[in-house]
This record gives C-alpha cells, structure tokens and sequence, in this order.
C-alpha cells in the first residue's frame, strides 16, 4: 500500500508553490494602475510571504543534507587526511572516520528516521525529502503542520486584506463609488421621493478629521466608509460591499467570493484558527464536498498537507489577481 503521507506531503508541491507564485507575481509588477497601485503591493508582499514560508521546509531539509555531506568530509579530516576516500586511510584513520560518521548517522536517525546508507547516495532529493516528511517523529511532525497551517490561514489574510484596501483605493479614487455604496446616487436633476431620501442619506465623520492637514473628504470616501456597514473579514460582507459599488460585475463577482474553493479555505482557517485545528459540525458541513476533508470526521485533525496549501494559495493568488484586474477596469473606463 503506497504511504499516503508521502504523497500528499510531496515537497516538489512545496517547490511548486514558491516557483508559481513567484512567477504571477513578477507579471504582477509590472500590471494595475496608479489608482490600486498601494493595494496591489500589499498583496504582492503577502503572497511573497507565503512563497517564503512555503520554502522553508525544503531549506532547511536541504541545509541538513548539506551538513550531512560536510560533516562526512569533517570526519576525513579530523583524520589529517585530506582525502574524502576511505581507501587512502590507514586502518586507524577509517575507525575515526566510521566512528564521526556513526554519530552523524546516530542524529540523523535521532531526526529524521533515517539510515543515509541505505539510500543510494545523495543524488534523488526528493526521494530524500519524502523519507524525510513520512519519518518525523512526533515533535517535529507539529512543527511542519505549524508551517503548512500557517500558509493556509496566511492565505485568506491576504485575500481578506486585498479586498478592503483594493475597496476602499477604488472609493478614494473616484468619489462617485462611495455614493452608489451607499444608494445615495442621483442620476439626474429630476427630483422625487427617491432622491430626496438618497439626499437624506447620511455617514459619520470623525470631527479630528476634519483638522488634519491636507484633509479632502472627497479623496478620503473610502477610508471613512470602510467600517460603516462591511466587515471584510467576513466574504458575504465583502461580496455585499462590492457588490453595492460595482454591480454590473455581480456575476464576475459572485465567481470570485462564492467560489467551492475560497469557501473550503474559510472553513478551514476558522477552524485552525477558532478550533485549536480540530473539526467540528460546521467544517464538517461546509467541507462535504471537498475530496480530501470530505472523509475527515468530527473530533479529528483537519487533514491539511502541502497540497492542500498549494492549492488554496493559487486560488488566492488567482482570485486576488481577478479582483484587482476587475476593479482596475472600472476605474480606467470611468475616470471620474
């Protein structure tokens, strides 16, 4: 029966992870206007972030190989012997060397379970980290899922943080958005008794505001208003907020936050994060039709692995990048 952990623990998803990420994001540079240029920094920096997060497992596994190899020439050395050939020591020089050797493999099977002398030298790394993955003892098994739970629940911290700076850059950019947030936009001279209540409509202002220097409401719309009526820490809060600014994108917008995909990375970050990791009813519900969280039961570890967070980081990435260019497109077609 193959070993579901090294498979579902494959570092090249890891590996894939860094490499994609990195890549959008190089076209993402170059991408946008100066309008969302702020919002679509920030979510460029936290999208690294997690490409950095989601390297260190094979970093630092690969710096252990690395010393693993120099420890063995240290071993020759302490020898006096500058040889890394076991054939050009003396007797006595081959028992030091064997005996440095065997307390390298002693931490090494201390770590990591292993035995490096059973696998064919050191030229399939990712043989290498497999092992490595499937044989962590119990201490240093939690410290790896610490690391892929974080790139999950990094990876809705990003897109939640998107949401409202590219929200609330649209509404400072063009004033208008904040009326139609708020229904309060006449369309034309006429007067009646909608537009009398849309003249009604009102917002609080901090009165401090109001002393800052270089303070233009008219510029400011949607900092002031991002905590009137919308949490964007919750998606049916946001999806409402974008949906009142902009709704002849209802349909590309309800593609975006209602996605299968964003609603299984919710579930899975509140749970990591509210429930100590452990599934409850609700994940249990909410997750019925993933393929992996679908056999999970109530009780048990959420069963997240490098896959797993590759996949919710790229949706992410990709949901993010279909916002900003969806906003972005409003703005250069309305420039007022």
């Amino acid at each position: 029966m193959p070993d579901m952990r090294a498979e579902q623990r494959d570092p090249h998803r890891l590996i894939d992870l860094r490499l994609k990420t990195r890549k959008l994001l190089s076209e993402m540079k170059t991408a946008g206007i100066r309008d969302t240029k702020q919002a679509r920094q920030r979510f460029h920096r936290n999208i690294e972030r997690l490409s950095g997060l989601a390297a260190l497992p094979v970093y630092l596994i690969g710096t252990s190989m690395v010393l693993g190899h120099l420890g063995c020439v240290a071993a020759m050395k302490a020898t006096k012997n500058k040889s890394s050939r076991p054939g050009d020591l003396t007797p006595g020089q081959t028992a030091l060397a064997r005996k440095y050797f065997n307390q390298l493999q002693a931490k090494s099977k201390s770590y990591f379970g292993l035995d490096a002398r059973k696998i064919r030298g050191y030229h399939d790394p990712r043989r290498i980290f497999n092992l490595m993955l499937t044989k962590l003892p119990k201490e240093l098994d939690s410290g790896f899922q610490l690391v892929i739970c974080s790139i999950v629940v990094g990876a809705w911290t990003a897109f939640e943080s998107l949401a409202e700076d590219l929200w609330v850059a649209a509404l400072n950019a063009r004033p208008r958005l904040a009326l139609m947030a708020m229904d309060a936009e006449i369309k034309d001279a006429t007067t009646g008794s909608d537009d009398e209540k849309k003249r009604r409509i009102t917002f609080p202002l901090p009165v401090w505001k109001i002393t800052q220097k270089g303070f233009n409401l008219g510029k400011q719309m949607g900092d002031l208003l991002r905590n009137w009526q919308w949490d964007f820490s919750q998606r049916g809060a946001a999806l409402k907020a974008y949906r009142k600014t902009f709704p002849k994108f209802k349909t590309d917008l309800d593609a975006i936050f209602l996605s299968k995909d964003l609603k299984w990375l919710i579930a899975a970050r509140n749970v990591i994060v509210h429930n100590g990791g452990l599934i409850d009813q609700q994940f249990a519900d909410e997750a019925k039709e993933h393929p992996q969280f679908r056999i999970a039961r109530v009780g048990q570890p959420i069963p997240i692995d490098a896959g797993i967070a590759y996949g919710f980081t790229m949706t992410v990435v990709k949901s993010g990048l279909s916002l900003l260019d969806l906003v972005d497109s409003w703005l250069k077609n309305n420039p007022r």
